[in-house]
């Protein structure tokens, strides 16, 4: 009997560590958009995702990189509504006051959002805080967050 219980208790465990080692590997090829116009630019083949049959284009000066590969250092874009990696400092967002609301669930349960605010010193030095969907304030404002971290660095 102690034998079939441990040998139960081994099977369950290992069935337990694949399933997780599985749910792992997923999470480390999510893509995220990484800013950096050099490798967008030379790399044509990472500014696409394809998931379902449709393929989606990253904004200019940004590419798709699996989170597994992301480093320290790497400039990520983050939208509403979006899953991201914990260990990210927030250096830039779209409201005035550099404020943005993260909901901690999968960390610690709490569904209520927190509020976190950005690097004020990056993020008071952008020229200006307001987002268009005009693509040519979105190219001044990518290279104002680039142009602020480095002087910041």
């Amino acid at each position: 009997p102690l034998s079939f219980i441990l040998t139960v208790s081994g099977i369950r465990a290992a069935v337990d560590d694949y399933a997780k080692h599985k749910e792992d590997a997923a999470r480390a090829r999510k893509p995220y958009l990484v800013y950096c116009p050099h490798t967008a630019k030379n790399s044509p083949g990472k500014t696409e995702k394809r998931k379902n049959g449709i393929v989606s284009k990253a904004p200019t000066h940004y590419f798709y990189k699996p989170s597994g590969d992301l480093c320290c250092g790497d400039i990520i874009m983050i939208n509403q509504n979006e899953v991201f990696p914990a260990d990210i400092l927030c250096i830039a967002t779209a409201h005035a006051k550099g404020h943005s609301f993260v909901e901690t669930a999968s960390l610690d349960g709490e569904t209520n959002l927190k509020v976190k605010e950005a690097v004020s010193s990056i993020h008071t030095n952008l020229p200006y805080q307001k987002i268009n969907d005009d693509e040519k304030d979105e190219q001044k404002r990518k290279a104002a967050i680039y142009s602020a971290v480095s002087q910041v660095s």
